[in-house]
């Protein structure tokens, strides 16, 4: 007696268990499987007859679920491959992202005209009609769009291999800062015209609001939300005298504005929008533009500073690196400064100064601040009362009211990420001593100054009774701080609170 292998039927003599596997087509279709054992990874291309012996005498546990070493080791592979796979596609995508902020910085090409993504779907326009040729002077020039554009000559300095690309700004590329921006203007007011004729809005929204980004590198906080501002208002205007209703315009008008942008208007559920890190970024430009740069000493003003840091920055970035910022990027003509005296040493330095007033005779009258005292004092007092007032606004923004939630940190992105924020830069400005300690340390290191001819210090010396009292200063911030952000709050609870954030 005789059985198939493959589909163990039984016949009587071999002559026939060869015909029967020769047109069964069963079994020529088994004669390219090849069988495994789960258990112990036992292969065989003999068919059911086999693997059936196998697993009668197979010594694994027939329930075992254990992958087989090989088996893992294979998935270990894949698994490594794609990790290496997605390292090289963030590498293309931030090396795309640099090509085509690149291109449209310094020509007139707009890359959302001819491709967008929207919910993980990629649109292409134009696609007969994609050629861009590039002759040997690199003047980039494109072939029949549906949009006309002009587009301005590059120069490129000649690569050397394995050297640093070195850019001269002054031969290579012209500064045409003010010549770009008021492209960037015109392009955005043609495209509000656009709208107005134009029934399908979403695209022509999408090439306003990456055409604005442009004002980020060049504009301070408070001519970019003009800019948003005015955005605004023309939309609004539009869309009214289009008799869509409130409702659907401040949607329209939401999705217009990056989640950053709505913030700094306090527009619509701005707080329901989520930000990321490189809009966080972006408001170290608008805050670094907004501080003039500087080529000669200007007296100290002390508005000048709550105009720079007086915004939506404290809520998303850490106060002292805002101070940093703000008094150290005029290093050379610094009008706070630090002189290192005889009897001002490193672990109790009290040589700060204040230029007070320029003469006639340019003569620089500075004023000492024994242990830049006053100066903290006046700025975390200032700073203390706007912080309070935008915390109790944007709480109320959310939940209409100020009464304390005990799951509020965790509601959503903003109270964990912006109202937090605030939270620790109030705590570090209600420590009187140590942000004083603090503010020193940054000018010290930044804005150490050589006394020149010009310079007329109004004192020398130290205070002895302003160095006994600053000693006997608890370094400690006001753990009382939490029965100023909301209506509800008992001391012994704001403590609890406090506790929590320093610990």
């Amino acid at each position: 007696m005789f059985s198939c292998n493959f589909c163990l039927e039984s016949f009587n003599t071999k002559s026939n268990l060869i015909t029967h596997q020769n047109k069964s087509k069963i079994c020529q279709r088994y004669r390219r499987i090849l069988f495994t054992c789960q258990n112990c990874g036992f292969k065989t291309n003999n068919g059911l007859k086999d693997i059936d012996k196998h697993i009668i005498n197979c010594n694994h546990n027939m329930h075992n679920t254990e992958t087989p070493d090989n088996v893992n080791s294979d998935i270990a592979k894949l698994k490594e491959e794609k990790d290496n796979l997605l390292k090289l596609l963030s590498i293309e995508r931030a090396k795309c992202s640099i090509f085509i902020h690149l291109l449209e910085k310094n020509t007139n090409i707009n890359i959302s005209n001819y491709v967008t993504t929207e919910n993980d779907v990629v649109n292409f326009y134009n696609q007969t009609n994609l050629d861009i040729n590039i002759n040997n002077d690199l003047t980039i020039t494109n072939k029949q769009t549906e949009k006309k554009a002009n587009y301005r000559h590059i120069n490129c300095l000649p690569i050397e291999p394995e050297k640093e690309l070195i850019i001269d700004n002054k031969t290579t590329i012209k500064d045409e800062t003010t010549d770009v921006l008021k492209e960037t203007k015109e392009y955005i007011d043609n495209q509000y015209e656009k709208l107005k004729d134009n029934r399908n809005y979403s695209k022509i929204l999408d090439d306003i609001k990456q055409k604005r980004k442009l004002f980020l590198d060049k504009y301070n906080y408070t001519e970019y939300t003009e800019v948003l501002n005015n955005h605004i208002s023309k939309l609004k205007e539009l869309f009214e005298n289009k008799k869509y209703n409130n409702k659907k315009i401040e949607t329209i008008i939401f999705k217009s504005l990056y989640p950053l942008e709505s913030r700094l208007v306090s527009y619509s559920t701005y707080f329901d929008s989520f930000i990321d890190m490189d809009e966080i970024e972006n408001v170290k430009n608008l805050v670094e533009n907004s501080i003039n740069d500087v080529s000669e000493f200007i007296p100290y003003i002390e508005s000048n500073i709550y105009n720079y840091i007086c915004n939506y920055s404290l809520s998303l970035l850490p106060v002292l690196s805002l101070f940093r910022m703000i008094l150290c990027k005029n290093k050379v003509f610094s009008n706070i400064i630090y002189v290192s005296l005889p009897k001002s040493s490193n672990e109790d330095p009290y040589s700060f100064y204040r230029l007070d007033s320029i003469n006639n005779n340019n003569k620089r009258q500075w004023k000492l601040d024994w242990r830049l005292e006053d100066l903290s004092l006046s700025l975390s007092t200032n700073l203390l009362n706007f912080m309070v007032t935008m915390f109790r606004k944007i709480y109320k923004d959310i939940f209409l009211d100020n009464d304390y939630r005990e799951n509020y940190v965790s509601y959503s992105q903003i109270t964990s990420c912006d109202l937090e924020q605030l939270v620790q830069n109030i705590i570090t400005v209600t420590n009187r001593k140590q942000f004083c300690i603090n503010l020193q340390t940054i000018i010290i290191e930044n804005c150490t100054y050589t006394q020149m001819e010009n310079d007329k210090f109004n004192l020398i010396g130290d205070d002895t009774l302003q160095k006994k009292n600053f000693h006997e200063l608890e370094n400690k911030g006001d753990e009382d701080i939490f029965t100023l952000l909301f209506d509800n709050v008992s001391e012994e609870k704001s403590k609890i609170l406090y506790k929590n954030r320093i610990t």
